[in-house]
């Protein structure tokens, strides 16, 4: 007789797009209590039973987990859909759904080491290496959240992997397309927006300027300084932010192409919403853009004179693909993957 548990999905840590969009696959079982972040969109919540918001601190968090512990028993079931393991040990069967690549960077110059050293992401890093072993299973949703879990000393026995991406966009919108690219990305150093922006000043002194939607807020484009840009060079740089994952998603049926530069993902979610919504694909020359689909072009994203020449070739031919390429996903999970339904309820 199969074992019957009380769930819990504790979902604190997300609130962005990203891991909305992960939680939104999440949202179509019934748990037994949801731990919700308080900075997650509470139009998709409302619906829900027994919600708990967490208070995004340190100390919100420990409590939180704290009471976890205290009530956990054999027949309690806990997700960890942050990406991070439990600080406590407990009685419960403890799953973590790992999407935090960028906490484990590649370094190629010592600056770049110097800014992960004093960032949030070595925190987490820290944090990993500390309470991993709270885990009972770790569930990944890529192959390379797996080996970075395998390179991190966590048991391959212990590693699940899960297809959660088989939703598919509507490809046959009439929307104009008013942008030339989209990089639906926020501020962090990896997104390496800076080399996208000298990208786009090497296309203005040649007096190329496509346009470009970025998902930043009002604060990210201040730090970016994009009005001094945008005056200096001409530049044809637009802005839309929000937190709700269905009007994100119809942001890119106003976009002809994704252009990727991005060091360091899991994921990499955008190439899978890109390529559902039917856009061309132009990215980082990097293992993560060949998890689901081939890019259409790639280039590389230390380079600001490869990514312009990219974006030159794709204006050049009129958005086209140069050559006719598979749109077959490239990674099969039929040997693998568990049933979703039977692995957190």
């Amino acid at each position: 007789m199969k074992k019957k548990f009380i769930s819990i999905l504790n979902a604190t840590g997300i609130h962005m797009h990203g891991g909305m969009s992960i939680l939104d696959n999440f949202l179509k079982f019934n748990f037994s209590k949801y731990l919700i972040d308080s900075r997650s969109d509470y139009i998709k919540l409302k619906k829900l039973n027994n919600v708990l918001f967490i208070e995004n601190s340190f100390y919100g968090r420990f409590k939180n987990e704290l009471k976890l512990k205290k009530n956990a028993n054999e027949n309690t079931k806990v997700i960890y859909l942050g990406g991070l393991p439990p600080i406590f040990n407990s009685k419960s069967l403890i799953i973590t759904c790992f999407q935090n690549a960028n906490i484990f960077p590649e370094f190629y110059n010592n600056s770049k080491k110097l800014d992960w050293l004093i960032s949030r992401d070595f925190i987490r890093y820290i944090f990993f290496h500390l309470f991993k072993n709270n885990s009972d299973i770790w569930v990944v949703f890529s192959p390379i959240s797996k080996m970075i879990l395998i390179n991190n000393n966590i048991s391959e026995y212990k590693i699940k992997l899960i297809n959660i991406f088989d939703k598919v966009y509507n490809k046959n919108s009439n929307t104009k397309k008013i942008y030339d690219f989209i990089y639906p990305a926020s501020f962090k150093p990896h997104k390496n927006h800076k080399n996208l922006i000298n990208a786009l000043v090497i296309l203005a002194k040649k007096h190329i300027r496509p346009s470009v939607l970025l998902t930043l807020t009002s604060e990210e484009q201040k730090l970016l300084n994009t009005d001094y840009l945008i005056k200096k060079y001409d530049l044809k740089l637009f802005f839309y932010f929000t937190k709700n994952t269905d009007n994100f998603i119809k942001i890119y049926d106003k976009c002809k192409s994704l252009i990727y530069p991005s060091l360091n993902e899991t994921i990499g979610l955008p190439i899978i919403e890109a390529k559902q919504k039917n856009l061309l694909l132009a990215c980082a020359n990097k293992p993560y853009s060949y998890q689901f689909y081939k890019p259409d072009y790639k280039f590389n994203p230390y380079n600001p004179d490869d990514i312009a020449s990219v974006m030159i070739k794709i204006i050049r031919n009129n958005f086209k693909v140069l050559k006719k390429k598979s749109n077959e996903k490239q990674l099969d999970y039929k040997n693998e993957i568990l049933n979703f339904k039977d692995m957190f309820i």
